[in-house]
C-alpha cells in the first residue's frame, strides 16, 4: 500500500484528523487495512527467523526492520501499528 492511498482511505472514512472515527470503527478499519498488506491478516506482519523471547523484543525487531526498509509499505505498517496501539490503549482506559 502506498502512503497516498492510506491517506486517502483515512480521510474519506474518518476525516483528515480522524475526527469522525469511534474506537470501534477505527478497530474495524485496522482489520480491513491489515488484510490488504502482505501476509494477509492481523498478527502476520512480523516475520522473524526465530520466535522472539518476548513481545518487547519482537516489537523492537519489527520497528528496526521497518526503519531499514524505508519505503511506503513499511511506513504504512508503522502507521497502522501505531494506530492499533493507540486504539488498544484508549479501549483499555475506557474499560
Amino acid at each position: 500500500m502506498r502512503r497516498e492511498r492510506l491517506r486517502e482511505l483515512v480521510a474519506r472514512k474518518f476525516g483528515a484528523r480522524l475526527e469522525r472515527g469511534s474506537l470501534d470503527e477505527l478497530e474495524q478499519f485496522l482489520a480491513e487495512l491489515e488484510a490488504e498488506l502482505p501476509g494477509g491478516g492481523p498478527g502476520e506482519r512480523l516475520h522473524l527467523d526465530d520466535a522472539p523471547a518476548s513481545y518487547e523484543s519482537g516489537m523492537r525487531e519489527f520497528f528496526a526492520r521497518a526503519l531499514q526498509a524505508g519505503d511506503d509499505e513499511h511506513f504504512c505498517q508503522l502507521w497502522i501499528t501505531a494506530l492499533r496501539l493507540w486504539v488498544a490503549a484508549m479501549q483499555e482506559q475506557s474499560a
